[in-house]
């Protein structure tokens, strides 16, 4: 999540909430005010993002979360192996872990474990 964006978009909407900083129109109903402060606060994101983007790279501002992929194209140990892809043999080479019930048991019998 981008903190700082979000921070700024919070302030945002609390400063167009009617009746904060103005209202729009003056005599409109409740619905009209409130649509019409839905577009103004669109608008004031987009330019909010149009504007923080390139300054926040511009200082080197890191937003968000680093997000760590695990890969199946390599052979783990069972205690790494997060999503059970692959399974090294008797000769400790690295095989695909079979699916279904029928192909473990071949090779419970083969290899003489799981």
């Amino acid at each position: 999540m981008k903190i700082i964006t979000s921070l700024f978009a919070g302030l945002l909407f609390f400063l167009l909430t009617p009746n904060i900083l103005l209202r729009l129109p003056k005599n409109g109903t409740k619905y009209t005010v409130a649509a019409v402060h839905a577009a103004v606060f669109t608008l004031a994101i987009y330019l909010l993002n149009l504007l923080l983007e390139p300054l926040l790279h511009s200082l080197n501002v890191k937003e968000g979360v680093d997000v760590v992929y695990y890969t199946t194209d390599k052979c783990l140990d069972e205690d790494e192996d997060v999503n059970g892809t692959f399974m090294k043999d008797l000769d400790g080479k690295c095989v695909p872990r079979p699916n279904s019930s029928t192909e473990t048991s071949a090779t419970t019998e083969t290899t003489g474990k799981m």
